[in-house]
Order: structure tokens, then sequence, then C-alpha cells
């Protein structure tokens, strides 16, 4: 893993949310954007998860 993506689960705890809640919001893109590596676990950019959760904080 390099510096500028994290696990899923990673951004799951950044954001106090469940994994059903995550993958929700990533569905009906309400949450980053991420890929999936060859073994299939999902990744996320660090800037795009950063960006996401300020957004977060200014709505609220």
């Amino acid at each position: 893993m390099s510096s500028y993506d994290i696990q899923e689960s990673d951004a799951r705890s950044a954001a106090q949310a469940s994994r059903r809640t995550f993958y929700r919001w990533r569905e009906i893109g309400k949450a980053p954007k991420g890929f999936h590596l060859p073994n299939g676990e999902l990744r996320i950019y660090r800037s795009d998860l950063d960006a996401w959760l300020a957004s977060l904080r200014r709505a609220a």
C-alpha cells in the first residue's frame, strides 16, 4: 500500500461508519470513489477521503 491510498476499512473508520453504511454511501454516490486492486481489495485515495470528510464537516 502506498501512502497515497488507504484501505476501505481505514476510510470507514475515519468516517465512523459501519461497513454496510459505507457501501450504501458508495452505491448512491455519497462516498469517495475508490478502486480495486487485483486481489479484490478496495482502496481509496487519501486526498479524496480528506476532501470528502471536509465536505461532511462543512455540511454539518
